[in-house]
């Protein structure tokens, strides 16, 4: 959540590989100092979240990054949610989709059920069939 990779694991929890995201943070950003007075340490400040969060179906990963994009249009990322998809199976970017936000509220969590996106947002359920293109880039349902 704090850095631009994934870890995909085989059933018994053995890595099999670790994948990156197109963000661009690879270091975690957290800062931690020294309290003497109390003889602690601690985060100067909340680290930067580069993942809000993700959801796997059929060997495609959906992340909901938590930074803007180089490319993406501000107003973009003020009124939508925007969900990067890559492949599990050939370890690639997929593309990217946005999820609108309803009543002035943003996406919360998520998850997707074959070819359906469920979104929370504020008290309401939302749900949308992705498209056939973007699901097709799953043709191969071996793990790399």
């Amino acid at each position: 959540m704090y850095r631009n990779q994934f870890i995909v694991a085989d059933q018994a929890l053995n890595i099999s590989y670790r994948g990156k995201t197109i963000d661009t943070i690879s270091k975690a950003q957290i800062k931690v100092v020294d309290v003497t007075s109390r003889k602690e340490r601690k985060l100067a400040a909340p680290p930067l979240m580069v993942n809000k969060s993700s959801a796997v179906s059929n060997n495609l990963l959906f992340v909901n990054s938590a930074l803007i994009g180089q490319y993406e249009p501000l107003e973009m990322w003020e009124e939508a949610t925007i969900i990067d998809v890559y492949n599990l199976n050939t370890n690639t970017y997929v593309g990217s989709f946005y999820i609108y936000d309803y009543d002035d509220e943003k996406l919360k969590n998520f998850f997707v059920l074959d070819d359906n996106f469920y979104g929370f947002i504020g008290s309401h359920l939302v749900q949308y069939k992705l498209n056939k293109g973007l699901l097709s880039t799953n043709v191969n349902n071996d793990q790399k």
